[in-house]
């Protein structure tokens, strides 16, 4: 499909292609917080972790097959690099996947939004089950943060983690 057979303004595909390079790098960052968590013996937050990069993935992926569908072209940025070395204590990085997932749903409602100014209904619906997703994504980070400000020992706080 040639560029000028998508209904995708310009604006949507550049605000897509930024949302699948956000995705990426949570993937990234949260493939990074999975090898701490592993690496300080708290097994489940590292499973966690590890589920959620592959989710991360997976939304990426998607957003890739509907704009290869809809005939946006994709060029891509190099993913940064990912140093969390200033966060690696356990409630530091609970509190920054909180934060992303809260940056996630902000970055998918302003893409809901252009949809909707572009009166593209075709990728609104598309980005509806992304948002619709978040709410979850935003309260299992706010459960699992809670669980370590409430908890001061680690190992507990992973074993209720795990029992989720």
């Amino acid at each position: 499909m040639n560029r000028e057979q998508t209904f995708v303004s310009d604006a949507l595909s550049k605000m897509l292609i930024n949302q699948i390079m956000h995705e990426q790098t949570n993937a990234n960052i949260y493939g990074v917080m999975s090898n701490y968590f592993d690496s300080i013996g708290l097994e489940n937050c590292h499973k966690w972790f590890a589920h959620q990069r592959e989710e991360e993935l997976g939304h990426a992926q998607k957003i890739i097959d509907y704009c290869t569908s809809a005939g946006v072209d994709l060029c891509f940025e190099s993913v940064k690099a990912i140093d969390l070395s200033d966060m690696l204590d356990p409630v530091k990085l609970m509190k920054h996947y909180l934060d992303l997932e809260i940056e996630t749903t902000e970055s998918i409602r302003l893409l809901c939004k252009q949809a909707l100014v572009d009166s593209d209904f075709i990728s609104f619906n598309f980005l509806n089950d992304f948002i619709k997703d978040q709410l979850s994504e935003d309260n299992e980070a706010q459960t699992r943060l809670q669980i370590f400000y409430n908890t001061k020992d680690w190992i507990v706080a992973d074993h209720s983690i795990g029992d989720l």
